[in-house]
């Protein structure tokens, strides 16, 4: 007697079809689905926000890059903190700025002033920001340097975001003995409270 084999289709795949259910995770409509949602909770959580905000955190995001910390001392008068991060390496920048209206609209507003910054490194690297400039730091090294900054900021009035770009020039030296220049242009965008 001749025994006859055979094979039973998989049900797995018919039935869960891991396939389809991974790249229906990874799809960008779910993602723009669930950015959508987090984005409107936070615009309801906030919506009571004042054009005018004394604290403000959010990222920068230029050839200084990190985090952002505001608060106003007046209506005019702000300081600002920035934590920056780069290729093995941080830094600290502190700001007074001083604001003023911007062409006689609502929410938008020029500013201005300046500080110092901190950098340190942690191991030896050539950054070439805008492709051109080579900028080296040694192993452990230290830079010191004095900040300018000047911008235009829009605060959106329904929600708890102010928008704004700047130039923050600085010069810095450093123990490799080196100095180094630049314009720093940059994008913000915080949340205000």
């Amino acid at each position: 007697m001749r025994v006859q084999s055979f094979q039973v289709p998989c049900m797995k795949n018919a039935l869960f079809p891991e396939q389809h259910i991974r790249s229906s995770i990874h799809s960008s409509k779910w993602k723009s689905t669930a950015a959508a949602f987090l984005t409107g909770t936070f615009l309801l959580l906030f919506s009571t926000v004042k054009a005018q905000y004394t604290q403000a955190i959010g990222g920068r995001f230029g050839e200084t890059s990190g985090l952002t910390y505001k608060r106003f001392t007046d209506h005019t008068t702000a300081f600002e903190g920035i934590a920056g991060v780069w290729q093995r390496g941080l830094s600290f920048t502190v700001l007074y700025e001083k604001y003023f209206p911007a062409f006689g609209a609502a929410n938008l507003n020029w500013y201005g002033g300046g500080g110092i910054h901190t950098a340190f490194q942690t191991g030896t690297t050539v950054l070439y920001p805008f492709g051109q400039r080579r900028y080296y730091y040694n192993e452990g090294g230290l830079g010191l340097g004095i900040d300018g900054v000047f911008g235009l900021e829009y605060t959106i009035p329904w929600a708890p975001v102010a928008i704004s770009f700047d130039f923050k020039p600085f010069i810095e030296f450093n123990t490799s003995g080196g100095a180094w220049l630049s314009l720093d242009p940059g994008f913000q965008l915080k949340a205000v409270f």
